[in-house]
């Protein structure tokens, strides 16, 4: 189920399905118990708490 939520992520479909949670904003907080676990940016996160803020302009990015 997850590749197939990865599969419609990398071809621009985000969806609220199949595990998937899609959220926009400029600050993002997780809390996860012991039993829940998430995916930050292909690394696993196992309980606790996790803050992400948007930082305009932090990341330069060249486009050919």
């Amino acid at each position: 189920a997850l590749l197939r939520a990865a599969a419609r992520i990398l071809r621009g479909r985000v969806e609220n399905t199949g595990g998937v949670l899609n959220r926009v904003g400029r600050s993002i907080e997780v809390e996860a118990g012991p039993s829940f676990w998430f995916n930050i940016d292909g690394e696993t996160w196992v309980a606790g708490a996790a803050r992400f803020d948007v930082m305009p302009g932090a990341l330069d990015v060249i486009v050919p």
